[in-house]
């Protein structure tokens, strides 16, 4: 068991000293290989899907409210914190479809200003 550590220990010692030098230096994800025109394609039906998502949840959050303005007209409290946890759900769905590719925008823009 200990001989297969001493030589776990020396491979890693090993390989450590040519920790300066990056494989993968200047390598850059492209969709460039299969074509201009699936590189247009592909872009057009994420951008199509990401804005039928937010109008989607824009009708989830329309309807809940509508449905949580019911709701308060009744006497029921167990129903009517489902209503506002689903008005709730809604709006943080609705707020992470149009956050979320901002902040990842802004992770690649810092990212990118970094370099230069």
């Amino acid at each position: 068991m200990l001989h297969h550590l001493v030589r776990l220990e020396s491979a890693i010692l090993v390989h450590t000293d040519n920790s300066d030098q990056n494989p993968f230096d200047g390598v850059k994800p492209s969709m460039d290989f299969f074509g201009g025109a699936f590189k247009g394609t592909w872009q057009w039906w994420l951008g199509g899907a990401w804005g039928a998502c937010i109008v989607a949840s824009a009708f989830i959050v329309i309807f809940s409210l509508i449905h949580l303005r019911h709701i308060n007209s009744e006497d029921n409290p167990q129903k009517k914190s489902k209503g506002r946890n689903k008005v709730i759900g809604a709006f943080v769905t609705a707020g992470a479809l149009v956050l979320v590719p901002t902040l990842f925008a802004g992770m690649i823009f810092f990212a990118n200003a970094g370099k230069a």
